[in-house]
């Protein structure tokens, strides 16, 4: 029974230098796969960057025009707007203007209808005492 056990136990008869070993040897060969997989990155020639351009700015220049209408569009869109917003404006500033013109004709009705009270009771003090002296 112990030959079995003793058969059956991992890393049995290899030392611990040996274990520690082993896993730094794995990451070299990681780390030479790595290496040698890897390619160095290369300039694109001037010829190649020359076709990558030729054909990308057809492409570029047809999308520039499609923005430039679709710009154009939303301009024509907003013009009424800002002519509607400048009106608002105007007619804001018209309110405002009619709002303190308010304020100062009652301030002058009121001034009015004070002085035509005093008149009133003058003339009332005018006709009791010309009435009290007459009468």
């Amino acid at each position: 029974m112990k030959e079995e056990q003793e058969k059956s136990i991992p890393g049995e008869g290899i030392s611990d230098d040996e274990l520690e070993v082993l896993p730094s040897n794995e990451e070299e060969e990681k780390e030479e796969i790595l290496l040698t997989t890897s390619k160095p990155l290369k300039k694109p020639s001037k010829a190649s960057q020359q076709k990558i351009q030729e054909r990308i700015m057809p492409s570029l220049s047809k999308q520039l025009d499609k923005q430039g209408t679709q710009v154009n569009k939303i301009i024509q869109m907003l013009q009424p707007v800002q002519r509607q917003i400048n009106s608002a404006q105007r007619h804001s500033e018209l309110l405002r203007q009619i709002h303190s013109q308010l304020k100062e004709l009652q301030k002058h009705i009121s001034q009015i209808q004070k002085g035509i009270g005093a008149t009133r009771k003058q003339k009332k003090r005018k006709v009791y005492h010309t009435r009290s002296t007459n009468g």
